[in-house]
């Protein structure tokens, strides 16, 4: 009984960090995104200006 609840507990938890990693996941994917797109956009009007 004991055995089963900490089972139940340790799944838990597992599904809430892989939760957590697929929100965190998205959240740098969209990051970087929006950083690569600034970082392409600088070089485009250095270039474009130089």
């Amino acid at each position: 009984m004991i055995l089963r609840k900490m089972l139940s507990k340790i799944i838990d938890s597992i599904r809430i960090s892989s939760e957590f990693f697929f929100i965190y996941e998205k959240f740098l994917m969209r990051l970087g995104k929006i950083l690569f797109t600034e970082y392409i956009d600088r070089i485009g009007f250095i270039t474009d200006s130089g």
